[in-house]
């Protein structure tokens, strides 16, 4: 990543940002910073653990995160990511470290509770759809999308639990898709921009509308493995377990404020209605995954 002195505006999951990088996948924005993206040096050595997976070390005001080849960051009280990428990093992997676990544990250094997920908004409300990497929480926010379902965020997804209902942050406007899901969905294949160049993965915009502003969040789906389409409602105690499992800083926060963290989810799942969707991970029956999560929707009282 270039180490750039001009300094960009942009605006992200409620917050205003300023950065000496460019972020193309962002939203341009204007007024005053909440945030800011600067390079650094990040000093320590990372814990023992999966190279090819982000480590980190944290206190209750600063989290360094490390990932092999990528870089290092240091996210500090809520309020800037210092980015030591790697010397021979590729910008836009660096983008997506900075754009995922960086702003996620940032998010959670403001307060914020914010779930391993993608999110659309149907008919003014947010519906989160939760699992892990390629458990196909893109896809299905990306096919919902081209049915004219506007974009919330892709991948991390910020609530505002003081607020009743709950409130969803939009994130910025872009999909993380594998080539075949962006090919199947029939995106724009010249609007596909690859990320990484060891995966054929990449950037997407939204083929309709993105939320402009926050929205109530009305449910949560994690997005399972099964033999059919087929929906499961949770108990509160099990949502309480499952957005524990499925948000992000989550090992963070085991660290510096478990007993917190496990409020705020269990806060969450008394409020918002949490259901498994079990389908076939096959991209052929992603209609009829579409299908049931409108079903769903119709259903969640207002």
């Amino acid at each position: 990543m270039t180490r750039e002195r001009a300094s960009y505006s942009y605006v992200a999951h409620g917050l205003g940002i300023r950065s000496t990088f460019p972020f193309p996948e962002l939203t341009p924005g204007e007024g005053d910073a909440d945030v800011l993206v600067r390079p650094g040096k990040v000093e320590g050595d990372p814990p023992d653990g999966a190279a090819n997976r982000v480590r980190h070390r944290s206190t209750v005001d600063e989290t360094r995160l490390f990932l092999e080849s990528v870089g290092r960051l240091l996210v500090r009280r809520g309020k800037e990511i210092v980015v030591d990428a790697a010397r021979a990093a590729a910008p836009g992997t660096v983008r997506a470290f900075v754009l995922g676990p960086g702003i996620a544990t940032l998010l959670a250094q403001r307060g914020r509770l914010v779930l391993h997920a993608s999110a659309v908004e149907i008919e003014d409300r947010a519906i989160a759809l939760l699992g892990g990497s390629g458990w196909g929480k893109s896809t299905t926010a990306a096919a919902l999308n081209a049915r004219g379902y506007a974009l919330v965020a892709d991948d991390v997804l910020a609530l505002d639990l003081d607020s009743r209902p709950v409130q969803a942050f939009p994130g910025f406007p872009q999909l993380k898709l594998w080539r075949e899901a962006a090919a199947y969905l029939r995106a724009p294949a010249e609007e596909w921009t690859r990320y990484n160049p060891l995966l054929d993965k990449g950037f997407q915009p939204p083929a309709s509308g993105v939320a402009v502003r926050p929205l109530a969040l009305a449910a949560a789906c994690i997005l399972d493995e099964g033999e059919e389409v087929e929906v499961e409602a949770l108990s509160p105690r099990d949502a309480a377990i499952e957005f524990v499992r499925h948000s992000w800083a989550a090992g963070i926060l085991r660290t510096t404020a478990p007993r917190e963290h496990f409020a705020n989810c269990s806060t969450l799942a008394r409020n918002v209605p949490l259901f498994r969707l079990r389908r076939p991970q096959v991209l052929e029956r992603l209609a009829d995954v579409l299908e049931m999560i409108e079903s769903q929707m119709a259903g969640v009282a207002r």
